[in-house]
């Protein structure tokens, strides 16, 4: 197999989910790894490439987040989805936690509709 890709979300009560969604382009050799969690219309998504010369980058994007409220978010998060998305793993924090010597992190933010 050349190219494989899977998607995956989980919904859950109070408007809290957890999307991901993988590609792998063996051709190539790069890879793309994206986990996305939110709650209503607030959000943070990570994506993590790895090139086929041995980079491997990282994207943070906040949706309708700043920067500052970004730690009270993932705790009001994980609460929410400790009750509605039973069978969801902490393992998920392992891509947004993971740094090695050749990433680099960048920080957007997307504020739809936000001023």
């Amino acid at each position: 197999m050349y190219y494989t890709c899977s998607e995956g979300r989980m919904n859950g009560g109070d408007g809290v989910f957890l999307a991901e969604m993988k590609e792998e382009d063996k051709i190539v050799g790069e890879s793309l790894h994206t986990i996305s969690k939110g709650i209503h219309d607030k959000g943070h998504s990570v994506t993590k490439k790895n090139s086929s010369d041995g980079r491997a980058d990282s994207l943070q994007t906040l949706h309708n987040l700043h920067e500052d409220e970004l730690k009270g978010f993932e705790e009001n998060w994980k609460n929410n989805a400790d009750k509605h998305l039973p069978g969801w793993s902490s393992g998920f924090n392992k891509l947004e936690n993971s740094d090695d010597g050749d990433s680099f992190h960048a920080l957007r933010q997307s504020n739809f509709g936000r001023s």
